[in-house]
């Protein structure tokens, strides 16, 4: 048992003496109501520091770190994990607690609210095994997931889950009544946070993962934008009334629950309810349910305060009912569609959440509507305030007519804002467009006119955060089906010297290095929970059973073979002969069996054996290859040309043909116009006398061999089964060439010896060593855990534009092992204006064709490898290699253990004769033309700005205002 797990029990013991105790409303202890909070904030700096010093005896600091990783990165790693998460949500609500208990005088009913989250989360924390033990001793952890090691990991991750803390914080306050504009802080908090967590997330997509894009509808994605649109929902209806400001909180409370349950529980509908995450899912379920009771039982006093609200039918009212209203039912809408599927889930049903392009199917066209009301309500929101209904609805017309004729010409395809995409998206930004033009030309036409005439109210922090979202309307407009899309990348090669010109952006690689991390990492395969696992466990079982016993048999016939001076037999390929003449009498027998003379030359002749395997022997055949000429008459030639053949008895002697120590005699042969090495027909032709035929094939008819002292009749036949079977095993061509591959990397004699694997097969009971009996039991010996580098990296300059853009592809084993893979590309973006050439950098592929091979792997990956094979056994080499090779082919179509084992060896043989294919083929560079792009990031900066100025100008003027709370609209 850990220590920070006997300290989160002490904590959650402490929680439940002090609900208890407020519960009786004993006021005694009110003096110690830190204790909780700061009780948790111990179990997080417990937690903190033994990531920080590498306490691999926990489970979460095992998973999540490595060996010589930066203490930046070790903190960043231990909110990595779904675990941490929740830790993290109990501090932030924790630090809020002690917080507002210094400024205010909290009543019981807060605490007991505020004191119940704390314990929820932190029984999440210990149900989740975050202070579970590792239960052996650990030389080094299993490493970071490698998209995580990024430097939007130390904000991206940090704001989300200060942003889930704050909100829920506001919960406690809301059900306790208390003074309602700490809600409106802590939200306005939570807005800020939410908001930056959106952009830096798109932001980390866009600039990392290497497909272009900064929004697929990824349910986490979705979870997160619900959640800033119930705290938009709530902030916004401060002007509607308090009621539907609590209504507002709440279900922003809500979303965070959804959002956890989402983004951190992961249920699978295999498992049961016995597992920790399927009662950490229904606990967050529970919850979630709860405070959706709680907002929607206030409904009725919501509308009352809406009517009220739009009574007063001036533009400000009318589009802010407006803006509420198309919040409102997109949170609806969104909130559903991610709450039904959870919800199945949970009841382990097999069903998945919108994402991708049937998020698109399904979002697109009911939040299109939605988004042209916010936007309709734009100039209602910001010059309403200055010009007459008749001034707006004149714009709002105009504005339709503009859109109605862009749908008209995108319709006709005269106007086509992404020539790659579907009509009907081009439809949706030809109606988006001139709304979206408006509502940025009124937002300025206001702003510009506040400073115009000094009226610097506070008002325009807002109109400032409705500018922002209205550019990042138009960015995503005009940037998201470019962004979205992988179809439109272009590929091309960069070599080193040669400069590209991609989308009008030219970019050179000046220069390139490799090289091994510090930082280690474990790699340990003692479990089969993974298919990875399971099948690098099962190659290495074939290696050392199957494919050792199939080699010793091969090893003992070929030594056979070798020492009777027979193996060429069985080889079906041509070989060289000796003759003692070229020139032999000879008679040929037509088909009305007459016979002419005949005067035969051989050329140019080889002898083919043609080995076929029947039943329990090998039937051998040895063909004469070669060039005939033939002196005979014209009759002869005609019966040739008319029957395909033609028997030759030999009226002399036999010839002797000799084929390396054995001799070949044959009293006939048969002349056939066909060549059985290349399986082709020649046309045989008659001059002066002679039958020329090039290429012919010569049957011998009741020859036979003198091997050594001994006479062998032809067809020849074996018999040996060590021989025959070799024979039928060599039949198969992947063997073959799975023999060949072995002999290649220098392991077919250790194979040979029964040296691979040979401490596992020595554990393996006699039931497992035939294939059929194999069961995962027989797995159990084939453990594996070394310590080695975690990442290989290949550093490149590249000059673009006048401008060194410095970038690092890295390949991070631990990624490949764990089936998320290792190699992670480099993003680079030339920007054009507001639009960017959006350029890949991968790592070129590994191909040698000269070992006769078809399979590729990553340049680096095979530098990795080929980089620790100084330091590590031929053995453990091999067994990184069934993992490397399992996991880089995992979800491959027909990829089994016994490919596995060929790709293996493959990698292991790519890797003995490394040798960088960069100045051959190049880097891999893909590239695209992202228009707009910029404007969703300046939208995003003049979001948090907008918020950010609006409070503090609430601070300024908050020793004015400290019992209510002024009415108006919010973003």
């Amino acid at each position: 048992m850990h220590y920070i797990f006997i300290l989160s029990l002490a904590t959650i013991l402490v929680l439940l003496m002090e609900i208890v105790m407020l519960l009786m409303k004993k006021k005694t202890l009110l003096r110690i109501i830190h204790l909780p909070s700061l009780m948790i904030m111990i179990v997080w700096l417990a937690y903190l520091f033994a990531f920080i010093g590498n306490d691999l005896s926990l489970k979460a600091v095992y998973e999540n770190t490595a060996e010589g990783m930066s203490t930046a990165l070790r903190i960043a790693a231990s909110w990595a994990s779904g675990e941490g998460a929740f830790l993290y949500v109990s501090l932030c609500l924790a630090v809020v607690v002690l917080v507002l208990n210094k400024r205010y005088d909290l009543d019981a009913k807060y605490l007991i609210w505020s004191n119940v989250l704390l314990l929820l989360f932190i029984l999440l924390t210990s149900l989740n095994g975050a202070f579970e033990q590792t239960g052996f001793k650990a030389s080094a952890g299993l490493g970071l997931n490698p998209l995580l090691k990024n430097k939007w990991m130390y904000i991206h991750p940090v704001l989300s889950l200060l942003a889930y803390g704050v909100t829920i914080a506001t919960i406690p306050v809301l059900l306790a009544r208390l003074n309602h504009i700490v809600a409106v802080n802590l939200l306005r908090i939570g807005w800020i946070l939410v908001t930056g967590a959106l952009f830096t997330g798109a932001y980390w997509s866009y600039t990392t993962f290497g497909w272009g894009g900064y929004w697929a509808w990824d349910p986490v994605e979705t979870a997160q934008l619900i959640l800033w649109i119930a705290i938009t929902i709530s902030l916004h209806s401060i002007s509607m009334g308090m009621e539907t400001f609590r209504f507002g909180g709440l279900i922003s409370g809500a979303s965070v629950y959804l959002a956890l349950f989402i983004t951190r529980v992961g249920i699978s509908p295999l498992h049961g309810f016995a597992n920790t995450r399927e009662l950490t899912g229904v606990a967050l379920i529970v919850v979630l349910f709860y405070l959706l009771y709680l907002a929607f039982s206030r409904m009725e006093l919501v509308f009352s305060e809406t009517k009220r609200l739009i009574r007063e039918k001036t533009p400000l009212n009318v589009g802010t009912t407006f803006n509420f209203a198309a919040l409102l039912i997109a949170f609806l809408f969104l909130f559903s569609s991610l709450l039904v599927p959870s919800v199945l889930v949970l009841a382990g049903k097999s069903v998945s959440a919108p994402m991708g392009d049937s998020a698109i199917r399904i979002y697109h066209p009911v939040l299109l509507p939605i988004v042209l009301l916010v936007l309709v309500s734009m100039p209602l929101c910001s010059i309403g305030r200055r010009y007459s209904w008749r001034t707006l609805i004149s714009l709002l017309l105009g504005a339709s007519v503009v859109s109605s004729l862009f749908v008209y010409l995108t319709y006709q395809k005269a106007l086509m804002w992404s020539s790659h995409s579907s009509l009907s998206t081009n439809i949706m930004i030809s109606i988006l467009v001139p709304f979206s033009s408006l509502s940025l030309a009124s937002i300025i036409i206001y702003l510009a006119q506040s400073l115009l005439q000094r009226e610097f109210s506070r008002i325009t922090s807002v109109t400032i955060a409705h500018l922002g979202i209205v550019l990042v309307v138009i960015g995503v407009l005009l940037s998201g089906p470019y962004a979205y899309s992988k179809d439109i990348f272009k590929t091309s090669s960069l070599q080193p010297g040669v400069s590209l010109d991609l989308q009008g952006a030219d970019i050179k690689l000046e220069e390139y290095s490799y090289s091994l991390s510090d930082a280690k990492v474990s790699i340990s395969m003692d479990n089969y929970n993974t298919t990875i696992n399971q099948y690098a466990a099962y190659a290495q079982y074939l290696m050392a059973t199957e494919l050792t016993q199939i080699v010793s048999i091969i090893e003992k016939a070929e030594n056979k073979l070798e020492n009777n001076g027979t193996k060429w037999m069985l080889e079906n390929q041509k070989i060289e002969a000796v003759l003692t003449n070229n020139s032999y009498p000879c008679v040929a027998v037509l088909e009305d069996n007459t016979t002419e003379n005949c005067v035969i030359e051989l050329n140019d002749i080889g002898v083919f054996p043609l080995a076929n395997l029947e039943g329990a022997m090998i039937s051998v055949q040895l063909l004469l290859i070669g060039n005939i000429s033939l002196t005979a008459s014209e009759r002869v030639y005609q019966s040739l040309i008319d029957n395909g053949g033609l028997t030759i008895n030999m009226t002399v002697y036999n010839p002797e043909i000799k084929i390396n120590n054995t001799l070949l005699e044959s009293p006939a042969f048969s002349v056939l116009t066909f060549n059985y090495e290349q399986h082709t027909f020649v046309m045989p032709r008659y001059l002066d006398g002679k039958i020329i035929i090039e290429g012919s094939t010569l049957i011998p008819i009741n020859g036979h061999l003198k091997i050594g002292e001994e006479y062998h009749n032809l067809p020849l036949t074996i018999n040996d089964p060590q021989i025959v079977m070799y024979y039928a095993l060599l039949t198969n061509e992947n063997l073959k060439s799975l023999i060949n591959l072995l002999k290649s990397v220098s392991l077919y004699r250790d194979f040979a010896e029964g040296k691979i694997f040979k401490e596992e097969v020595m554990q393996l009971p006699t039931s497992c060593m035939q294939l059929s009996s194999l069961t995962t039991e027989c797995l159990a010996p084939f453990k594996f855990s070394t310590v080695v580098p975690e990442s290989a990296y290949l550093d490149i300059n590249l000059l673009g534009e006048n401008k060194m853009y410095k970038s690092s592809l890295r390949f991070d084993v631990s990624g490949e092992v764990k089936g998320i893979h290792g190699l992670v590309p480099h993003v680079v973006t030339i920007r054009k204006g507001l639009s960017d050439v959006y350029i890949v950098v991968t790592s070129p592929i590994y191909l040698d064709q000269s070992l006769g091979f078809s399979i590729s792997y990553p340049d680096l990956m095979v530098y990795y490898v080929s980089m620790i094979k100084e330091t590590h056994s031929n053995e453990d080499i091999l067994r990184l290699c069934t993992l490397l090779a399992s996991g880089y082919y995992s979800g491959a179509p027909n990829i089994g253990p016994v490919d596995i084992v060929y790709l293996s060896l493959v990698l292991y043989s790519y890797a003995n004769s490394y040798s960088s294919v960069i100045d051959k083929t190049g880097l891999t560079v893909q590239y695209k033309y992202i228009p707009g792009a910029n404007l969703v990031w300046i939208g995003g900066i003049v979001l948090v700005v907008g918020e950010l100025l609006l409070m503090i100008s609430k601070y300024l003027f908050m020793e004015r205002k400290t019992n209510s709370v002024e009415a108006e609209p919010l973003v």
